[in-house]
């Protein structure tokens, strides 16, 4: 299947890639099927795409949580796993959204609102958490020399 991306234009995703979320994401709950992108051009970037199949504007960069956050892994409701088809035990890949809200200004993740993915089913649900713990704009940590 083909789907135009808003980052690199047509690209080729095979059905079997792409991932249903049943009720949509929050102000995008018409846009129930997603591709996950990885950066063409810098394979070594951490960012991804979570793209929309019929609306290159639905586009979300996200970071898989595990790559930074080790202890990242807030509770599951029982109706998020059952949206994913989660089974006894399982846990789902979180995906969290990054945003950068103006030029120049300081690149955020949100950990309060994480996509959730069971890769083996091809489904995900975002999901608000409760617990205060998890910040909606958490910053990266200024790197040297950038």
């Amino acid at each position: 299947m083909q789907i135009d991306t808003k980052e690199s234009g047509p690209v080729e995703v095979a059905e079997t890639d792409l991932i249903r979320f049943p009720q949509g994401l929050y102000g995008f709950e018409t846009h129930r099927l997603f591709a996950l992108l990885k950066d063409r051009r810098n394979p070594q970037n951490p960012f991804m795409w979570l793209q929309s199949a019929i609306d290159r504007g639905a586009c979300f960069a996200v970071l898989d949580a595990a790559s930074l956050f080790r202890d990242y892994c807030p509770p599951v409701s029982a109706r998020a796993g059952a949206a994913l088809s989660l089974g006894v035990g399982e846990s789902p890949r979180y995906l969290v959204i990054a945003s950068l809200p103006q030029a120049g200004g300081r690149l955020f993740l949100n950990l309060k609102c994480p996509v959730a993915v069971n890769p083996a089913a091809r489904l995900g649900v975002q999901i608000i958490l409760e617990d205060d713990r998890y910040p909606m704009r958490y910053y990266l940590p200024a790197r040297e020399g950038v």
